[in-house]
């Protein structure tokens, strides 16, 4: 503390609220060991019941930034004068002179426009979910780092400032480059009203799911499908219920897709080698046709 005194002489105020800051951080550190305690060997039911207890005491403290990041996901408006928010933009911005230009509090017109627009492609994919899911997303990557805390002369609350922006970019980036997460959750209703019959496929609704039980999101994002499905990632759930449960060709799915045909083609065939592996069937006897007989039990499966 005599450090504190010296830098910051007759601002006494300023340094009774480093302490008050200090004795706070203490107190999240105890929480967060109380939290980690449950995975701890011979954890018992107390240790249980106590970081239960702990847990949601550390979601209302630090609620403030969850809702910050939701905001911003939301609205897609960057607050330039804050230090925190330019460096989480910025893991999104690959040109080195828009940047650079994040690195001041008032990067220009020019350079804030085109930052803007970089960035709200974001608003359009992940920032699409309901603000539940956002704020869902938050305490899990919250709480992975909380389990992940180490006391080495740092407190929690600066581990988390230096290391969840990162987080939260690598999840929503993973989310982003799912083409599945993409076509599903960013078309608006009314886009989808406006589309030709011939390219509906393209925009499907996120609720979609026709008379005949068709595999709706929750099925291509893997929250409803069988354990035989658990080890396909979506896009390949979704090439497989387009191709053989939706009649679709390659030509269509790579369209969707925004890849080549030749490349769809492949990723198709790769999909009924896994499939045929999972269950012991040979390639050859897999027929495209809807009514075909392996088909059928594999479909029954789901």
């Amino acid at each position: 503390m005599i450090v504190l005194r010296i830098v910051y002489e007759g601002e006494g105020d300023y340094i009774y609220e480093l302490y008050q800051h200090s004795d706070e951080w203490k107190e999240i550190d105890d929480l967060i060991f109380t939290y980690q305690a449950q995975f701890k060997p011979g954890a018992t039911e107390l240790d249980k019941i106590d970081a239960d207890k702990a847990g949601l005491e550390l979601l209302e403290r630090f609620h403030p930034l969850f809702k910050k990041y939701v905001i911003l996901l939301k609205s897609g408006q960057i607050n330039f004068k804050n230090t925190e928010q330019r460096a989480f933009v910025r893991l999104f911005i690959p040109e080195f002179h828009l940047q650079k230009a994040l690195g001041r509090k008032n990067p220009g017109h020019e350079a804030a426009e085109a930052i803007t627009a970089k960035f709200n492609f974001l608003i359009e994919g992940y920032g699409h979910q309901d603000e539940d899911e956002i704020y869902d997303d938050l305490r899990v990557i919250f709480f992975t780092l909380a389990k992940r805390y180490k006391n080495v002369g740092r407190s929690f609350c600066c581990y988390v400032y230096n290391l969840f922006k990162y987080e939260v970019a690598r999840h929503i980036q993973k989310y982003q480059q799912n083409p599945a997460n993409f076509h599903y959750k960013v078309a608006p209703l009314e886009d989808c009203k406006k589309a030709e019959m011939d390219d509906y496929s393209a925009i499907e609704d996120s609720v979609y799911e026709d008379e005949q039980g068709l595999p709706d999101h929750t099925w291509i994002h893997g929250d409803t499908c069988s354990e035989m499905f658990q080890s396909f990632t979506d896009e390949e759930r979704l090439i497989f219920s387009k191709y053989y449960l939706q009649d679709w060709n390659d030509g269509q799915i790579a369209k969707l897709l925004g890849m080549h045909i030749n490349t769809a083609n492949q990723r198709r065939k790769a999909i009924t080698h896994k499939l045929c592996a999972i269950l012991g069937f040979d390639p050859k006897d897999i027929k495209r046709h809807r009514k075909s007989g392996k088909k059928a039990i594999m479909s029954s499966e789901i």
